[in-house]
């Protein structure tokens, strides 16, 4: 499954001198990737891929800009070795700047309507996700940019209630438990 993946996302690569296209969005999010200052490598196009077939085009965009902030608050703390790298793990792993949440925090605590997650089709997704594609990190990303944003009694019940993903609620966050079998 991980080949099917890497092969899929390599297709949406846009390879210099092989004269693959990339639709309007891949474009955008390379140009805001660019922007920030990194150097657009295989490595981050490829997680790029992976990302749209995950999620649709305002998310892909959101993810993007929450682990580009995610790295501009780590080089301000300290200089980051690799950014690339980083920023590649922050995207596969829903990453965003602390203040970024405390923004949204904010937000909730002002009353400004923010719409709840629909926990039946999250449960959903992340049930195809770990059974039928064994994509483990893409359900505990979705877990944990849920948790992160303020819905923590909706992830517990359904941590709780799903005991058979393989998930824990920790101090951090949701994590997987040792050993997990879906991964």
């Amino acid at each position: 499954m991980v080949r099917k993946v890497r092969a899929e996302a390599q297709s949406a690569i846009d390879n210099e001198g092989i004269g693959t296209s990339q639709d309007s969005l891949t474009t955008e999010l390379l140009a805001l990737i660019s922007e920030f200052g990194l150097r657009p490598n295989q490595t981050i196009q490829t997680a790029l891929a992976e990302l749209q077939q995950r999620a649709d085009g305002p998310a892909a965009r959101r993810a993007v800009e929450n682990a580009l902030s995610a790295l501009a608050e780590q080089n301000k703390v300290g200089v980051v070795r690799n950014p690339g790298g980083f920023f590649v793990a922050a995207l596969r792993r829903g990453f965003t700047s602390n203040q970024g949440k405390l923004v949204a925090r904010q937000r909730r605590e002002r009353g400004e309507v923010i719409k709840a997650p629909d926990v039946m089709q999250i449960e959903y997704q992340i049930d195809h996700y770990i059974v039928k594609e064994r994509r483990l990190d893409w359900a505990l990303a979705k877990l944990q940019e849920l948790w992160e944003q303020g819905w923590h009694e909706a992830i517990k019940h359904l941590i709780a209630s799903r005991k058979d993903w393989g998930f824990t609620i920790t101090d951090r966050g949701v994590t997987a438990n040792e050993g997990n079998t879906h991964s």
